[in-house]
Formats: structure tokens, sequence, C-alpha cells
């Protein structure tokens, strides 16, 4: 009696034509969406920006300290996505009277956290 053939599996090719996944977004352009639509700016805020200017132009009125913890909010929501990172910052963080003051020192304290 023969022995019988194994079946085996041959995957098949990845469709060509199928679409790629989307790259994963840098650090850095992250955090300029997150200001840019926590300010209710029209385009992209500069790195030298300060965060309470930009927050006083916004036209929303609540007082910095609780618009400094919103952001916060906000960058924790966008960094659960990968590539995530742990915000271990508070709004209190954000001048005044913390020492993050401008978009750049942000992008900063997002590449730091862990």
């Amino acid at each position: 009696m023969a022995a019988k053939k194994k079946k085996t599996h041959v995957p098949l090719a990845p469709d060509p034509f199928a679409p790629l996944p989307p790259a994963p977004i840098g650090i850095h352009p992250r955090v300029l969406k997150v200001v840019k639509d926590w300010a209710n700016m029209a385009g992209e805020p500069n790195d030298d920006d300060l965060l309470q200017v930009l927050f006083t132009g916004s036209g929303r009125h609540i007082p910095f300290p609780d618009a400094a913890s919103i952001l916060i909010t906000n960058l924790k929501a966008e960094f659960k996505r990968p590539p995530a990172r742990h915000i271990n910052f508070q709004g209190s963080d954000i001048n005044p009277p913390g020492n993050i003051k401008s978009v750049a020192d942000l992008t900063t304290a997002v590449i730091q956290s862990s």
C-alpha cells in the first residue's frame, strides 16, 4: 500500500494591488496636530510659539491652567496609538508655573516620555 502524500499548504502571494498600511506618523507631527486642535488654529503652530499665547488666541474662555490640563489629556489620547508614549507630565508642568513653554518644549517632553 502506497503512503499517502501529505498535502502542503502553499501561501498565496500578497496582493500587489492591496493598499499599504498607513505609515506611523512621527512624534513631532502628532504633537503639532494636537496643539493645533487644542488652540483652535487654522494652520500648524511653529516650534517657537508659546503655548499660552496660542491658547489665548483660540477664542476659548477658560483659565489657562485648565486649558493646559486639557492639552495633556489630548496628548495622552493621541499617544495611546502606536508609536505610543507614556505622557508622564501634567498640566502644571506647562508654563506657568512649569518649564514647558513652547511647542518645541512640549515636543521634547513627549519625546522624553517613556
